[in-house]
């Protein structure tokens, strides 16, 4: 796959409709999920990164190139619902996330309640 074909694909499948979702009809009224989308992109020429002289060259094998990473994230975010020809955003509350939240915090309260307790 060339480096062409990778961004069409990428264009392709992070395009409004990874971002919008198709919206669907429950008890007349209509959803469109919502979420959002990260594009995560590296790259590197062997050549460049050891003075002319690829790293595989280098060790005595086969020169390979430039090569790319690409990385694609989506993230639900929450869904549009119009009801009644009127129209909200509703957001997804990550759970697991406030939890994690709420234990750091509450560590962190811990401990600087006993270091004061100890008169530190």
């Amino acid at each position: 796959m060339n480096l062409k074909e990778v961004i069409q694909e990428i264009t392709e499948k992070s395009g409004v409709k990874a971002v919008f979702g198709e919206a669907y009809v429950k008890d007349g009224v209509t959803f469109v999920p919502v979420a959002k989308v990260s594009i995560h992109a590296c790259g590197c020429d062997s050549d460049a990164q050891s003075g002319g002289k690829g790293r595989a060259e280098a060790a005595g094998r086969k020169k390979k190139g430039p090569c790319m990473g690409v990385g694609v994230k989506t993230t639900p975010l929450g869904y549009i619902e119009v009801r009644q020809g009127r129209a909200r955003f509703v957001e997804i509350v990550d759970r697991g996330m406030l939890l994690k939240g709420g234990l750091i915090l509450g560590g962190l309260a811990l401990f600087f309640l006993a270091r004061l307790a100890r008169g530190k």
